[in-house]
């Protein structure tokens, strides 16, 4: 009898390893990068002929010992539709409804993972009535695992915007994806995926994060049956949520994390940066976009100049912009002290889509990013601040310029009085004869921050030490 089983369980395995599959990104209603070669991918049996069929025309190729095939579409412009089908010998799956357009990668953690259905009493009406069938999107179901995938667990399949599926997307990427596509006329793909209450280094490849050997896996803890392993063991988000996509061609990557960082902040000044460069690598398409969203306000408010965690993130995020082809959208106006998920995502969705559109599709010409300190000077007893991003000069919003301080070698810093010059700042205090140093907004939850440029948006924050 344990024969005839085992016999049995053996043909049924290799009738299901026969089967001709695609991933589960690959699906109904999906959405093709638009003027690139697309990559379409899957398993069958072994050294056995596949043939897709999209748009009026044939590919083909044959699969490997292991029953793995992949091919390449020819590059298509915005807005061609058409069912995709791929076929064997003895089988065949037609995904219908494919489009071309912008495919987006929307990453990060619970204020990306965010869904509109979660924001009723915010959203209501949009709740009601949004309807676009050029708005596409798939969430991907929480999993880890220690070692890359090769296939991606999906929440959500491949959908259209309607008032029956918009309750599931990103309340961020919706909003992104909404304002992008009144601008551009073009169909929009969102890929979500994205885990709360999850540090950058569960996200990133251990090729990747060579640079941080503490999170490197050794042998005791490769066993995924350890309780060892959870959602924000090293890598193990890249691994189920991220390594499956890397054959699908993309546009770029919006990005909204940081907050589970904050008790490590000096180290996200490598490890974000690192984040955006092994995505980079793991997709071979060269330094494509990288959008993203710097921390918003929150947590206790003080009276007086302080340290704060939260702060050094921000300004991590900062200088993640020195890497090619990134862009920050500034959301220190958008925070709530006592709520670390702001209820205000359609403004952060807008402002990551003005950034593309600015920087990527160069469809809009306003500066999609707030004043920017590039210099300062000091003289005698005050600091000159100079900013770019500030055409029109600075705006402040309220009488007077708030939660700027200032500071001499001692280190300890005062509110300072400010005069506003154009795109110049001009810092003092009566407190600080000798000035070295001054701070923005630099506070977890400096609510009353008010630098903004003449297009409306806000300053990041800064210091101008590195203490």
């Amino acid at each position: 009898m344990k024969k005839i089983f085992c016999l049995l369980f053996c043909f049924l395995s290799i009738a299901v390893f026969g089967q001709l599959r695609l991933p589960n990104i690959i699906a109904d209603n999906m959405v093709l990068q638009q003027k690139k070669r697309n990559k379409i991918w899957g398993w069958c049996n072994p050294k056995e002929k596949i043939t897709v069929n999209f748009y009026h025309k044939n590919y083909q190729t044959i699969s490997n010992d292991a029953g793995e095939w992949a091919l390449y579409l020819s590059a298509l412009p915005a807005g061609i539709t058409s069912n995709l089908i791929v076929s064997s010998s003895t089988e065949k799956i037609i995904c219908k409804n494919v489009v071309l357009g912008e495919v987006w990668l929307c990453g990060g953690q619970s204020n990306m993972e965010w869904k509109m259905g979660g924001l009723q009493n915010v959203y209501a009406d949009e709740l009601k009535i949004a309807n676009n069938n050029q708005i596409r999107f798939v969430v991907a179901d929480r999993s880890i695992s220690t070692t890359p995938k090769d296939n991606i667990t999906i929440e959500k399949t491949w959908s259209t915007i309607t008032p029956h599926s918009i309750g599931h997307c990103s309340a961020v990427a919706y909003w992104f994806a909404k304002n992008m596509y009144a601008k551009l006329q073009v169909p929009i793909g969102l890929v979500i995926s994205n885990w709360g209450a999850t540090g950058a280094e569960s996200w990133i490849s251990q090729s990747g994060l060579k640079k941080f050997p503490n999170y490197l896996y050794t042998k005791k803890n490769e066993d995924t049956s350890t309780n060892q392993i959870n959602k924000n063991t090293p890598s193990v988000l890249y691994n189920a949520m991220i390594a499956p996509l890397i054959n699908l061609s993309i546009k770029g990557v919006i990005w909204y994390q940081g907050e589970t960082n904050t008790d490590r902040p000096i180290e996200y000044k490598t490890l974000f940066p690192s984040l955006i460069k092994d995505w980079r690598t793991q997709w071979e398409s060269g330094d494509f976009p990288f959008l993203f969203v710097q921390l918003s306000s929150y947590g206790k408010i003080f009276e007086s100049p302080c340290e704060s965690n939260w702060s050094l993130v921000r300004e991590a995020q900062s200088k993640a912009l020195t890497l090619n082809n990134t862009a920050m959208a500034v959301t220190i106006d958008l925070g709530e002290p006592d709520n670390i998920h702001p209820f205000k995502k359609k403004e952060i969705g807008d402002r990551l889509s003005d950034c593309a559109l600015e920087k990527v599709y160069h469809t809009i010409k306003k500066e999609s990013e707030g004043p920017t300190l590039i210099k300062q000077t000091i003289d005698k007893n005050r600091i000159l601040l100079q900013f770019k991003n500030a055409t029109g000069g600075i705006v402040i919003k309220g009488p007077k310029v708030s939660h700027i301080a200032i500071a001499g070698k001692d280190k300890k810093f005062f509110w300072a009085d400010v005069s506003v010059f154009g795109n110049t700042l001009v810092v003092e205090s009566q407190h600080v004869i000798d000035p070295i140093a001054v701070r923005y907004a630099w506070a977890d939850s400096p609510v009353s921050a008010n630098l903004y440029n003449a297009n409306g948006f806000p300053a990041s924050p800064f210091r101008t030490d590195n203490w």
